[in-house]
Formats: structure tokens, C-alpha cells, sequence
């Protein structure tokens, strides 16, 4: 009789064939999960300094007041990428690269009677000019842990947003070596902070053992 056909072949190691299949199990389930594959387009660094250095600082002074997680006036919120895209009852706040049509580039212009925003006094030309640059750019938003949470709990879910807050999607960084008391027993980077993470706890590393 034919043994049935198998994708791996049976392994003299219990358990790793299973493993591997497992492994590719999860790698396909990740690669075909719905928007996960956006995680690829990453935000240029440049981008990303534009918007903590132009934007936000802008969003924060000027919107967040009356558009903010404590008050939403005309139900629009514009403290997460997310709620910007789910916009307000009339739609989106804002139409990614295209100013024009969006609403947001609209009214801080004051080029509607009806709409103006702020209501108070126009914003200075410089604010108005890097919010319309940062449509054009495509609305990049360095996305965080935190824009997740404001993320809406009913109605449309921007996907985008939700996929690269997660933390597998952060770009790789280089953070700084914490100091160690035992810096003897340090022989690579990792060292540093798994025994800064035990002087804390009051702990040390056991002692060496030779190669034997």
C-alpha cells in the first residue's frame, strides 16, 4: 500500500518536522493575514522628523482642543490617523496626496464662508503651508502603541494604522547600552541588558562553567 502523500518527509528528530511545519504554518497565515502586507512601506526617516517637528505640534495646539479624545465637535477627532481617515459625518478629513479635496486643507484656508477652522482666527501661513505639504506627502504618520488604542472601536477601521503600531512592524533601532556593575561578565550587547534587567531584581549571573 502507498503511504499517503506528506509535505515534509518524517524526521529521525521527533518533533522537527512537526516544527517545521508549524513554522510554515505561521509564515503563510502572517503573509496572507488582511493588512498585514502593508507593513512593507515603510515611513522615509525625513518624513517621519516632518511630522513630530510640523504636524503634530500643529494638530495639538490648534484641533485637539475641540477634535481631541475629550471633545469631538461635528464628530471628528484628529488625535490618530485613524479617526482623521474615518473623518466626521460628511467623510474623511483628509484624501491622502490630493489637498484639494481634503476637507481639512479646506477650511484651515478659509476658503469656505460656512467653515472655518480655526473659527477663532486663520492659522499662520507656514502651519497651513507644511499641513498641505504633508497631504501631498500622503498624510504619513509615524504610527505608535498608542495611536492603536485610538483607533475607532465601531465603524471603519483604518487597517494601515492598526498594522504598523504593532511592534514587529517598528523599524530596527539602535538603542543605547545600559551600565552594568558586573561589566566583567559582559561579552556581547546582549549581555548588557540581561544583567542590568537582574542587578535590578537584585540577582547576578551564575558563576561561568568551563567548556567541558
Amino acid at each position: 500500500m502507498k503511504r499517503p502523500w506528506i509535505l515534509f518527509h518524517p524526521s529521525s528528530k521527533p518533533g522537527l518536522s512537526s516544527g517545521i511545519c508549524w513554522l510554515t504554518v505561521f509564515v503563510f497565515s502572517a503573509l496572507s493575514a488582511p493588512g498585514l502586507s502593508v507593513a512593507a512601506n515603510k515611513i522615509p526617516a525625513e518624513q517621519i522628523e516632518f511630522f513630530e517637528k510640523e504636524i503634530r505640534p500643529v494638530l495639538v495646539k490648534r484641533c485637539h482642543a475641540c477634535h481631541g479624545s475629550k471633545k469631538q465637535e461635528a464628530s471628528l477627532r484628529l488625535d490618530s490617523h485613524a479617526w482623521m481617515m474615518k473623518g466626521s459625518d460628511t467623510g474623511a478629513a483628509v484624501v491622502p496626496g490630493d489637498p484639494l479635496k481634503s476637507r481639512i486643507i479646506q477650511v484651515i484656508q478659509y476658503h469656505d464662508d460656512d467653515s472655518q477652522m480655526p473659527p477663532e482666527k486663520k492659522m499662520p501661513d507656514n502651519e497651513i503651508a507644511a499641513l498641505t505639504r504633508w497631504v501631498k506627502m500622503g498624510t504619513p504618520w509615524p504610527f505608535s502603541e498608542k495611536d492603536a488604542k485610538l483607533a475607532p472601536t465601531n465603524g471603519a477601521y483604518d487597517y494601515e494604522t492598526l498594522a504598523e503600531s504593532h511592534w514587529s512592524f517598528q523599524p530596527v533601532a539602535k538603542p543605547q547600552l545600559p551600565e552594568v556593575k558586573d561589566s566583567q561578565r559582559v561579552s556581547s550587547p546582549v549581555d548588557n541588558f540581561v544583567i542590568k534587567r537582574l542587578e535590578e531584581k537584585g540577582l547576578s549571573l551564575s558563576p561561568a562553567v568551563d567548556r567541558r
